[in-house]
């Protein structure tokens, strides 16, 4: 699955991970100045799922050229043409599961900033 490999890519990269907004349990952000994606976690049938969003340019299109045109548009419940979306529950394996669980929690950290949190409480156990 081509999409696994692109989001384990992304991750390797994350330094190139930016404008990061979250809204509600959606994480949109930017990759490499210019590709615009979004993670979202879900639970369906007591089982933990994830989608992979990506969205991409369209000229005809007013709405999503940045980040925050797409966050606006999503909170009010605007619908984006242009969207592909991958879902845990579609790919059904355990190594798209992990992966697009760890881009979750790898944009969870950037926001809320738990490694830095995790890392000051550990480091004075360590004095």
């Amino acid at each position: 699955m081509k999409i696994v490999l692109v989001v384990n890519s992304i991750i390797s990269h994350k330094e190139k991970i930016t404008d990061v907004v979250v809204e509600k349990s959606e994480f949109f952000f930017l990759y490499n100045g210019k590709h615009k994606w979004s993670v979202k976690k879900f639970e369906q049938d007591w089982k933990e799922h994830f989608i992979v969003n990506f969205f991409p340019d369209n000229p005809d299109d007013i709405i999503g050229r940045n980040i925050t045109d797409i966050v606006t548009s999503r909170s009010w419940g605007g619908g984006i043409d242009n969207v592909v979306s991958y879902s845990t529950k579609e790919l059904d394996t355990v190594e798209a599961y992990e992966t697009f669980k760890e881009l979750y929690e790898l944009l969870f950290d950037k926001v809320y900033g738990i490694d830095d949190i995790f890392n000051d409480i550990i480091g004075e156990d360590l004095l």
